[in-house]
């Protein structure tokens, strides 16, 4: 009994266990269908035989069990596995099979040469799928409109740190710059006006010391003048002072010599009168003896 299938690409929901026992949910597509079910991907490691729960995205009350058959191909981190259906889904994918079998499919938009009831039967069918679709298509819509308005107020909100950061680090690195510049300033001008105050000082010295050197010259010679000057004041004094004691000298031998003479002559005249006086008195005293004479 041939089984063909049709290349179709539908967003599914696989639930149940994987190989580890691990409950997982997995949101996939499928690579085709079958009438008694196809093949999907998966990224989850799974065993043949494995029964998981499928639901397609566009109408989520469509639900139905599957069972893994076997592993087909890898494509990357997914492998793709064909399934059947576990218990009656003539209706899950919404596509009119001609028969139970499988054999001669009808897909999405595809009118089989039949009665009109069987026409009507397809257009409802292709109208269901289409509002499934459609339905899908608002929903991932949503979806996508919603992650959008996240990742753009995300992308606006990170814009927004950065151009903060980097206005942040512009004013830092430009606060930084000015800061050097002006260091680098304030140094060259300490440097020069250093050097100014070091020749301001080094000329003041200069003049400072000739000032020393010419003043000091300037006193030594007024202080030999004035020791020639006083020199010559005591070489006065002390010959008039030795002029004043000669005289003084002279006069007070001559003085002396004065006083000496008149007390010699003072002598000599008393000497006179005593012996004038003693040779009146010695006639009246014959028995008196003579007097010795003191040499």
């Amino acid at each position: 009994m041939a089984n063909h299938h049709l290349a179709v690409k539908l967003t599914v929901l696989c639930s149940g266990a994987d190989a580890g026992g691990r409950k997982f949910e997995e949101r996939t597509r499928t690579t085709a269908i079958t009438a008694h079910g196809g093949h999907l991907l998966t990224a989850q490691k799974l065993q043949p035989g494995a029964r998981l729960t499928l639901r397609l995205l566009a109408r989520p009350d469509r639900a139905a069990e599957i069972k893994l058959e076997k592993a087909l191909e890898s494509r990357g981190e997914q492998a793709e596995w064909a399934f059947e259906f576990a218990g009656p889904a003539e209706d899950f994918w919404g596509v009119r099979f001609k028969d139970a079998t499988g054999d001669a499919v009808a897909p999405v938009g595809a009118i089989a040469a039949g009665t009109l009831a069987e026409i009507s039967e397809q257009l409802v069918l292709l109208a269901a799928h289409a509002d499934d679709h459609i339905r899908y298509c608002s929903q991932e819509m949503e979806v996508l409109k919603e992650r959008f308005a996240r990742e753009l107020q995300s992308a606006l909100d990170s814009g927004a740190r950065q151009l903060q950061q980097l206005a942040r680090s512009t004013m830092q690195t430009t606060f930084r710059s000015l800061l050097e510049d002006l260091a680098h300033r304030a140094e060259q001008s300490i440097d020069e006006g250093l050097t100014r105050l070091r020749k301001t000082v080094d000329e003041a010295t200069a003049r400072s010391a000739r000032d020393l050197v010419s003043e000091a010259d300037t006193q030594f010679r007024d202080f030999q003048e004035r020791l020639v000057k006083q020199g010559r004041q005591v070489a006065a004094r002390a010959e008039q002072l030795q002029t004043d004691n000669e005289r003084t000298v002279e006069e007070a031998l001559e003085q002396a010599l004065s006083h000496f003479q008149a007390a010699t002559a003072e002598t000599l005249h008393a000497v006179a009168d005593s012996l004038a006086a003693h040779k009146l008195v010695r006639p009246h005293h014959k028995d008196a003896k003579p007097a010795k004479t003191t040499k």
